[in-house]
C-alpha cells in the first residue's frame, strides 16, 4: 500500500519500493479490495524480498512494523523513519481501511517532507505484515514492487 500511495502521490518525484525478509509472494485480496476503493491499482505489482529491490541506491527507508527488524537495513546509511503501523492480516476489511488511511496520511507527510521537486528520491516501505502490503505472514515483512 505505501509503494502504491508513494508512486502516486508524488506525481513521479520519488520511486518508492516495498520489501520485506519474508515475502509471501502474492497481495492478499483485501488489500486489493481497499487500494482499488481508493482508485488505486495494484496490478503488476508482487511481494518481493530486500535482495530484489536496490537498497544501495535509495535515500529513504521505513520500517513499517512493530520490533521487526533486518540484517539487511542494519548497514543502510541512508535516513531511516519507523511508522509502527499495525498489521490487519487476519482482520476484516474495516481492519484494511483503517491500516489504508494510516499508511494514506504517513505517506502524505513524509512526501510534505521529503520536498523533493526535481530529485528523484528512492523509498523502501517494508511493511511488517500482509495487511500493510498484502504479502507475508504476520510478523514478517511483505514486499510490493512497481514492475520497470
Amino acid at each position: 500500500m505505501a509503494e502504491a500511495f508513494a508512486n502516486r502521490l508524488s506525481n513521479g518525484r520519488v520511486h518508492a519500493y516495498s520489501a520485506g525478509s519474508h515475502p509471501l509472494g502474492y497481495i492478499v485480496p483485501e488489500t486489493l479490495a481497499v487500494m482499488d476503493e481508493k482508485g488505486i491499482t495494484l496490478e503488476g505489482q508482487w511481494s518481493k524480498s530486500l535482495g530484489e529491490v536496490p537498497l544501495h541506491a535509495m535515500d529513504v527507508v521505513i520500517s513499517m512494523g512493530w520490533e521487526v527488524s533486518s540484517p539487511a537495513l542494519a548497514s543502510f546509511e541512508g535516513k531511516k523513519i519507523q511508522w509502527s503501523i499495525p498489521d490487519p492480516y487476519g482482520d476484516d476489511l474495516t481492519g484494511y481501511r483503517e491500516v489504508r488511511d494510516m499508511i494514506e496520511e504517513h505517506v502524505k507527510s513524509l512526501l510534505s517532507d521529503l520536498n523533493a521537486p526535481d530529485k528523484e528520491k528512492r523509498i523502501k516501505a517494508s511493511a511488517p505484515t500482509t495487511g500493510s502490503s498484502g504479502e507475508s505472514k504476520k510478523g514478517q515483512r511483505g514486499p510490493v514492487r512497481k514492475p520497470s
